[in-house]
């Protein structure tokens, strides 16, 4: 991980760190969201505070979850958890966008409550539906765009 090899003061936090596809991927949802350009630093600053207590495997699972959670992660900050992951379905909010740009079609982004409640099972739930054939579909043309 980046805490063994950056060398920092304490105080300091990590940097945000990503290529640019993810930042194409990211700013091409913004904006097909329709969302206020200056979120995305409402956003970094919140995902720079949950280092360390939030995991995931892909910057874009981190992008996703804060877009499907109303409150981004300040309910999360707040979480008395040590260790809280994410699940690689929070990524999927960038196939559907791209499926429905393809479509000529609008996402509609239905943000929810966080909640703590383990039987929830709310990360499932995003952006998730019946998968059908265009699964594949989506997964290509993502690939082909990274």
């Amino acid at each position: 991980m980046i805490d063994q090899i950056l060398e920092k003061n304490p105080e300091d936090n990590y940097p945000w760190v990503l290529d640019i596809n993810t930042l194409k991927n990211i700013l091409t949802a913004w904006k097909h969201l329709n969302l206020d350009p200056k979120e995305i630093y409402s956003f970094i600053e919140q995902r720079l505070a949950v280092y360390g207590k939030l995991y995931g495997t892909d910057e874009l699972e981190y992008v996703g979850a804060y877009l499907y959670y109303e409150d981004g992660f300040k309910s999360l900050i707040k979480n008395k958890s040590d260790f809280i992951s994410l699940s690689m379905d929070f990524a999927d909010i960038f196939d559907e966008i791209m499926y429905k740009e393809m479509l000529g079609e609008k996402y509609i982004l239905k943000r929810q409550k966080f909640s703590a409640d383990p039987t929830s099972n709310q990360r499932s739930k995003f952006p998730s539906k019946k998968r059908k054939k265009s699964n594949l579909m989506q997964k290509k043309a993502r690939r082909k765009n990274r």
